[in-house]
């Protein structure tokens, strides 16, 4: 029975999420988000963005962590082809310490604290093509590095007021925020705003995303705009601009 409560509500519940989406007349954005869900999940992970998900020390430069980016997609590809987690391939912290030693040499792999004695031998020509490819691209192709960044007071609250305007722009529409955008989502915008850089092709320019919140977001950020917020009992009710 218990296999049957967990779906004999679905249809009810169904029925009554779209009766909301038609009233609220974002029957489009709920398509398109369902869609980007089910696109992601059929799509292979991009061994390329592979190094965002390791905790990389703000003391790389652009360099290293071009090279970071290049051992992590390595990893990917060989933890696919012995259908292993790629973790146990390499630990996270062995490959930042290569990103950080930028070894030319085999032997200068023993330096690296924790690096698998027994797979020096078979990994050791990889990585060191590895290094030296990362080297031989061009610089304009590598990651951002920490000290590159604006990370200026004014920066940060720039990017900190965009963030609580994202939030207040999504509650008052009465859409979650963590499904329109992330905090990384909206800095990243702030940011290339205050850099000046194009904007266009930015997840929130673009779909029902532009509609929920980029184009509201985008508009306060670069205009002399003003927002008033209307809260009662402790519950935003509306925003008015």
């Amino acid at each position: 029975d218990y296999a049957v409560d967990d779906v004999k509500y679905l249809s009810a519940i169904y029925a009554a999420i779209s009766e909301r989406l038609h009233t609220l007349h974002r029957q489009t954005w709920a398509v398109a988000a369902c869609q980007e869900r089910c696109d992601a999940a059929a799509k292979a992970p991009d061994p390329q963005l592979a190094y965002l998900k390791i905790k990389a020390p703000r003391s790389l430069n652009s360099l290293q962590l071009a090279v970071l980016r290049e051992l992590c997609a390595w990893r990917e590809q060989l933890a696919y082809e012995h259908d292993l987690p790629a973790r146990t391939m390499l630990p996270d912290n062995v490959l930042r310490d290569i990103a950080k030693l930028l070894p030319t040499r085999g032997a200068q792999l023993n330096n690296v604290k924790e690096f698998p004695t027994r797979e020096l031998a078979s990994y050791a020509e990889f990585i060191i093509s590895i290094v030296a490819r990362s080297k031989a691209q061009a610089s304009e192709t590598y990651p951002a590095a920490a000290d590159e960044l604006d990370e200026s007071f004014e920066s940060r609250v720039f990017g900190e007021t965009a963030w609580t305007l994202a939030q207040a722009i999504c509650l008052a529409g009465r859409v979650s925020t963590s499904l329109a955008a992330s905090q990384a989502d909206v800095l990243e915008l702030a940011h290339q705003i205050r850099a000046g850089k194009p904007i266009t092709d930015h997840k929130l320019m673009n779909g029902w995303r532009y509609e929920c919140l980029g184009k509201a977001l985008v508009e306060f950020l670069t205009t002399d705009r003003r927002i008033t917020l209307s809260c009662h009992n402790g519950v935003l009710e509306s925003l008015t601009q």
